[in-house]
C-alpha cells in the first residue's frame, strides 16, 4: 500500500478561507472638512448597520522657532467632530466591520469576510451613501484600493517548520531566505501592474510575516500575507472621476475597478500558495503569471 500522506501543518484561519480582513479605503483633496457634518449626520442613516459611533476630535499645535532660540508651541486647536467611526459588534462583543472617515481618508473595514459575492454588495450600497454626502463639495477622490490580510496557522512542532508546505518556492513574491530562516522571517516587495485594470497602473504591496501572533487569545506560529492594490490620480486632481459614485456610470465603474482588484488579489495569492492550499480555500489550481 502507498505511504500515507502527512497531514498538512498549515491551515487556513478560518475553514472556508484565510481571510481575516478585508479593506475598501478611498482619499481626498482637498480634506472633507466641508462635507463632514453630512458624512457624521450618516450614523443616523446607518444605525441599523451600525449601531456603535464616536465622533473624532482633531488637535493640531504649530511649532516655530526664530533665528537660534529655542522652538515655540502654540496652545493646542481642537477641531471638533473630525471625523467618525461606524461600527457594528457580534453578538459575542468582537468587532465585524466599521466605516472610517477622516479628513483625508474613508475605509470599509471587514472582520467576519463570509463570501465576495456577500461582502461587496453591502460596502457598495455604504460607499453609494457616502459619496452622496459629499455631492457638491470641494473634495476630489484621489485613490482608490483594497486591502486583503490573509492568515495561515502553523500547527507542528517549531523544529520541523517548513515554508515548503505553505508557500510555492518558484514565486516572484518570495525571497529564498523565507524557506532557510525557520519561523520568523519576512517579504516585503511592491510594483505597479498595467494588466489589472485596462488604462491605469495599479500600485501592488505585498507584506508577508512570519512569527507569533494572536489568534483568539492564544499565541501561534503563523503566517500573514497583506496585499494591498492602490489606484492614485497622477496628472490631475479629478482623474478618477470616472468611479466617482454620482457621476454617470460612476458607481459601476468602480464596481468593475473592485472585481478587477478582488481578481488581482486571488491571482497574487494562487503565485504564492502551494496548489493544495489554493484548492483548499477555493483558488483553484490556476497559476498567475
Amino acid at each position: 500500500m502507498p505511504a500515507a500522506m502527512p497531514e498538512p501543518r498549515f491551515r487556513p484561519v478560518h475553514d472556508a478561507h484565510a481571510i481575516v480582513e478585508e479593506s475598501t479605503f478611498f482619499e481626498f483633496m482637498p480634506p472633507l472638512k466641508q462635507a463632514m457634518p453630512a458624512l457624521i449626520s450618516l450614523k443616523d442613516e446607518l444605525r441599523h448597520d451600525f449601531p456603535s459611533h464616536e465622533i473624532l476630535n482633531m488637535m493640531q499645535v504649530q511649532v516655530f522657532q526664530q533665528n537660534q532660540s529655542q522652538p515655540q508651541v502654540t496652545q493646542p486647536r481642537v477641531n471638533e467632530a473630525a471625523g467618525i467611526n461606524m461600527q457594528r459588534f457580534d453578538a459575542d462583543g468582537t468587532l465585524a466591520s466599521t466605516i472610517s472617515i477622516a479628513q483625508e481618508t474613508v475605509t470599509l473595514d471587514e472582520y467576519r469576510y463570509t463570501r465576495w459575492h456577500e461582502v461587496w454588495p453591502r460596502q457598495r450600497e455604504h460607499i453609494a451613501k457616502i459619496f452622496a454626502r459629499m455631492s457638491g463639495t470641494p473634495s476630489f477622490m484621489t485613490g482608490v484600493g483594497m486591502r486583503w490580510t490573509d492568515q495561515f496557522i502553523y500547527e507542528g512542532e517549531d523544529e520541523a517548520y517548513d515554508a515548503h508546505e505553505l508557500l510555492d518556492p518558484t514565486s516572484a513574491y518570495l525571497h529564498p531566505r523565507a524557506f532557510t530562516s525557520g519561523t520568523r522571517w519576512h517579504c516585503h516587495t511592491g510594483w505597479f501592474d498595467a494588466d489589472t485594470t485596462r488604462g491605469y497602473e495599479i500600485l501592488n504591496q505585498v507584506n508577508l510575516d512570519a512569527g507569533a501572533v494572536n489568534v483568539q487569545g492564544a499565541m501561534r506560529t503563523a503566517v500573514t500575507i497583506g496585499h494591498a492594490q492602490i489606484l492614485r490620480a497622477n496628472q490631475a486632481i479629478d482623474e478618477l472621476a470616472p468611479f466617482v459614485p454620482g457621476n454617470p456610470s460612476g458607481l459601476e465603474a468602480l464596481s468593475a475597478l473592485m472585481e478587477a482588484l478582488h481578481d488581482g488579489n486571488k491571482r497574487l495569492l494562487r503565485n504564492l500558495l502551494t496548489e493544495s492550499m489554493s484548492t483548499r480555500i477555493g483558488l483553484g489550481l490556476e497559476r498567475a503569471e
